[in-house]
Formats: structure tokens, sequence, C-alpha cells
């Protein structure tokens, strides 16, 4: 039964040599994944967080646009037209000198904009307005593939944005004409002084005609006063506020928390070192995931096997049947249950594993090998004063250690569970392991039990399990996701490697959804 003996030196020596785990941190894409897929699995492993985020951000957008004054908005438009002549005469909206729409209405959006425009709006307004206020309170925008420029002024109350608009359009109105007629005039007299100078014979001429012509159309523009641009929507009374918009602010915040969820599940996922969910953990184990424990109120309180849940009793019969799959018909003696670091469950498992293949009509043992931080005669009630490190040191022989336990059985007879506690925590558990004591012991169980769980030191004491792990037929790696560390997960497959142990597989405990598996905590 026994493989070739490993000596402590031996795993002294090798321990240091174990190999550094993988590179990249739990979670991180694997090769085959594409970006779909890693940023799914990131959301899957941190949808708390991502999503408390993004409530966190939205609602507080909201709450602060409650908070803020409202503010109403009003528009007027202009449309500006091309006419070559006045444009000749104005140097204003000359339609072959731009090379696009999109410059010419730049341009128009500079003239609406100028100062002296705003200045005479303040002084048309009253008291409380300025130049500045009332440039800061109107937007211009040239409207896309259009000669049409939107003015938009904002106010406190509705009433004042739309006056506000109307006036500023009044006055650059008002301005243009201005502009037009006095340029048209200097037109004027330039063309009747050089008509004055023409002889009666060129007057008559060709020339003549040409200056009266343009003469007269003149005096037709200065007549309509038409300043090449004109009102086609007076601003109106606003009915709602343009700021804030609480419910648009909101939405922006929440995708915006989202983002920032996302961002720091990202950040979050580089530096932590835990095994976050069940990807994870396939993605680093070496051997099959034999079940998945769910996390559970009760395992945590110690609960006997008879008071547990339907979903967890189910769950242990599950782990059971992989285990069994891995073993295939080979005699099943020896099992032993181990961990990365302390608190991951390590215990439990082992117990309930013991107790499912007590149910199942087996001569099972239970032996707590953990020397050091023994908690199973706590957790179920069992006697502590004799176990197995009393067996050991022969104070008390096995019959005297060993408790027996009647495990209920729905609808049949109780099964029968035999356990031995850690008894008196030592702090030399390898001699004790490694005695001909532990080898007598061990060789009178196996013609006794058909199956016995060792319940054996975590990953920090493990070169202590050397012993153990030549004698057992198996072992089950415990891991739990939210708990578990990568390093450490790796580094004790990496140890159990080097001692030749045969892992049957990964036990995953604490798992909120055996087929969603987020960050649950473990069972401890």
């Amino acid at each position: 039964m026994a493989r070739d003996h490993l000596t402590a030196p031996d795993m002294e020596a090798g321990i240091d040599s174990w190999r550094e785990p993988g590179s990249g941190p739990p979670g991180a894409p694997r090769a085959d994944e594409n970006a779909l897929v890693t940023l799914f699995r990131l959301f899957r492993a941190n949808a708390r967080v991502i999503l408390l985020s993004g409530l966190a951000v939205g609602s507080l957008a909201f709450a602060l646009s409650l908070m803020m004054p409202k503010r109403y908005a009003s528009t007027a438009s202009l449309l500006f037209q091309q006419s070559p002549l006045v444009g000749q005469l104005t140097g204003f909206n000359q339609g072959n000198q731009f090379n696009t729409v999109a410059e010419e209405g730049a341009t128009n959006v500079a003239l609406v904009g100028s100062r002296p425009v705003a200045a005479e709006t303040a002084a048309q307004l009253g008291s409380g307005f300025t130049e500045k206020s009332v440039a800061e309170a109107t937007a211009l925008e040239a409207r896309a593939n259009t000669r049409i420029v939107d003015v938009t002024a904002e106010a406190a109350t509705p009433q004042e944005a739309e006056r506000i608009a109307n006036t500023y359009v009044r006055v650059f109105l008002t301005a243009r004409r201005r502009e037009v007629q006095r340029t048209i005039q200097q037109a004027l007299t330039g063309l009747e002084h050089e008509l004055d100078g023409l002889s009666p014979e060129a007057r008559n001429g060709t020339a003549g005609k040409e200056l009266t012509q343009r003469i007269g159309t003149l005096r037709i523009l200065s007549a309509v006063q038409s300043p090449n641009v004109e009102l086609i929507q007076p601003a109106q009374l606003p009915d709602l506020p343009a700021s804030p918009r609480p419910k648009r602010n909101a939405l922006l915040g929440l995708l915006f928390g989202l983002l920032v969820g996302i961002g720091l599940a990202a950040v979050r996922q580089q530096v932590d070192e835990r095994l976050r969910n069940l990807d994870d953990v396939e993605s680093l184990a070496r051997r099959p995931i034999l079940g998945t424990v769910p996390r559970h109120p009760a395992l945590a309180r110690g609960t006997q096997p008879a008071d547990l849940p339907p979903d967890v009793v189910d769950a242990f019969r599950l782990a059971e049947f992989g285990l069994r799959a891995q073993i295939g018909t080979h005699p099943m003696p020896y099992i032993l249950v181990t961990s990365a670091a302390v608190g991951e469950g390590k215990t439990v498992c082992a117990w309930h594993l013991a107790v499912t293949m007590g149910a199942a009509q087996k001569r099972v043992l239970y032996i707590e090998a953990d020397l050091r931080q023994p908690t199973a005669a706590k957790r179920w009630s069992l006697d502590p004063r004799h176990g197995l490190a009393d067996v050991l040191v022969g104070s008390v022989s096995r019959a005297e250690a060993v408790q027996r336990i009647s495990v209920p059985r729905e609808g049949r007879a109780p099964a029968i569970l035999d356990a031995l506690t850690a008894g008196e925590a030592t702090r030399s558990p390898w001699e004790l392991f490694d005695s001909r004591a532990m080898r007598e012991l061990l060789d009178e169980c196996v013609v006794e039990y058909d199956a016995i769980v060792l319940d054996g030191p975590a990953l920090p004491n493990l070169v202590e399990a050397v012993p153990l792990v030549n004698a057992v037929s198996g072992v089950v790696i415990v891991a739990a996701p939210g708990a578990t560390l990568r390093q450490g997960f790796e580094r004790l497959q990496d140890g159990l490697e080097q001692m030749g142990a045969n892992v049957y597989g990964i036990l995953a405990n604490g798992v909120r959804r055996p087929s969603l598996l987020e960050r649950a905590n473990p069972i401890r």
C-alpha cells in the first residue's frame, strides 16, 4: 500500500525548489479567449462592484441635479441669404468666397457674435446686464448643411430667456440694416459723383447707362432695407428647463459609473491574488473538479449532517460520485484532504465527505490529522480528550480514542461513522506521522474500514504530511474561491507532485452557485 518513502531531508531540500507560479493574475485571459469572453468573465466575477459603482454614481448625479438651480433656454433662428450685389457692396455673406457651407456658417456665427451686438443687447435689456453677461448667456450655432444660425439664450426664468434671445436677434438685425444702408448710401454717393462727372455724350452712352442702372438698383435696395438676413423663428417661452436634467444626468452617471466599476474591477483583478471564481480554479487546476460545495450558513455553524439543507447534502453526494469516477474500480482505503491555507473549509469538506460515505452503508473512519490546529472536536461537539496524537504516543488505545457517531438516513436505519479527532495539540507532528505507531495504526484501519478520510495539514505545514502522502491512495485539494491565493494553490499542487502524490481532483468550497460562481466567501 505504501509508496517509496520520502524522507524529511529530501522534502526540506526540495521545498525550496518548487517552481514559481505561472505568470498572469487570477482571472487573466486565457490564450484561446477573445476580448468579449474576457470582458464577460471580468463582469461576471465583479458584477457586484461594477453595478454598485454604476448605481452610486448615477444616484449621486441625480441628487446633484435636483439640487442645482434650474436654467431655461429659448432659441431664435436667423436665415442668411446670398445676394452677390449686396455682398459686393457690404463685403457680407458673399456666396462665392466660401469653399464649404460649414465655412460660411462659421463666418455667419462670428458676425452674429460680435462684441457690439452683445454690448447693445445689454444696454437694451437694462440694469443687471453687461456685455460679458449677455455673451455668456447666449450660445450661437450654425445648423449643419444650412445657412441658418440659432441664437439660444439661457436664464433663470423662461421669460428672461425669451427676452434675451429676441432682443439679441433684434439688435443684430437692426445693426445689419444700418450697416447695409450706410454702405449703400456710400456707394450711391460715389456712383452719383461718377455720373455727374461724365460728359453729356458719355451719359447717353454705355458707361452712363450702366451707372444709371446700378444707381437705380441701389436705390431699390435702400428702400427695401434688406440686410441679407432675416428672422425665421423668434424665441418662444420654454415649457421645461434646459438644465439640470436629472434623468439624463442619472443615466450618464450610471454609464460613467459602470465604466469606472469596470476599470476598478480590472485593476483589482490585476493586483488581487485570490482565485475569484470557478473559472479561475479550473484554469489553474491540474486535475478535474470533483464537485462544488455551496456556501451555506449551516456549514459554517458546524451543523450536524441530519440538519443540513438538501442542496448541501446533494453537493457532497455529487462530490463523492466525482471522487468515485476518478478512483474507478480501485479500492479506496485512504483519502488525504488538504488545502493551500487554513480557513478554506478543508475540515468541513473532509468531515462531510466521510459522513456521505458512511451514509452509503460503508464503514468509514474520519481522522483529524491536522495536529497543530485541530477544530473538529469543537465544531461537532466531540470529546476532545483523546485523539490521534494520544494514540500515537501510546497514552490510549485506538479503540478508546475512536468515537462512534450515528448518521441519520431518510427512511432507513442510521449509518455509523467512526471519528478520531486530533487529540492534544502538538508542535512536532512530523515525528508522530513518521513513527512506527502511525504505520501500525494505518495497517489496522485498512483492514477494518472501507474508507479512511484524513483531514491533513494545509500547505504551510504540508511537509509534515509527507509520511501520510506516502501512505494514502490519493489526495483531494480543497480550494475556496474568494479566499484561496493563486500562489498558494499552485505551490500546493507543485509540492504534491514532487512528493509523487496521486491527486484525485479539486473540491471547490464556498460556491454561491455551481454554474455561476462569483466572489463567494468560503466556509470557515
